[in-house]
């Protein structure tokens, strides 16, 4: 384990990021990163970062949000013909039909989507 001495960081004027072990590097990123948070028991807000300088353009496996976050009191699954999606930089709402979501992120950009469980998804309704 490490002491607290090692978790305290300070910010040199070359712009390094030091703690008591040494110096933190820049590391090559592949791939899009994605965060996620959860919003109450219904839903989570999922963050997509392209981290390259490349187009990324992916399927992107809704299974792969977590199910269960640390502290949270109940578990939440997107499921294909029961969850819907708000892909908040667009301003558009959509029903998710299967197991993945089309990404499409331009170099060091994001995406931003907002998932919920359709509990009404049985009477054709979509609630934004």
């Amino acid at each position: 384990t490490a002491s607290s001495s090692n978790m305290n960081f300070t910010l040199t004027s070359k712009g390094e990021l030091r703690s008591a072990s040494g110096c933190l590097r820049v590391a090559a990123v592949s791939g899009v990163q994605l965060w996620a948070k959860p919003i109450n028991s219904s839903s989570s807000a999922v963050l997509l970062i392209n981290p390259s300088g490349d187009d990324e353009v992916l399927q992107w496996p809704v299974k792969d949000l977590p199910s269960r976050f640390t502290g949270a009191k109940s578990s939440f699954a997107c499921q294909p013909g029961r969850c819907i999606a708000r892909d908040v930089w667009a301003n558009q709402t959509f029903p998710v039909t299967s197991a993945t979501i089309q990404v499409s992120l331009k170099p060091w950009a994001s995406a931003l989507y907002i998932l919920r469980a359709d509990h009404l998804s049985h009477l054709g309704q979509i609630v934004v």
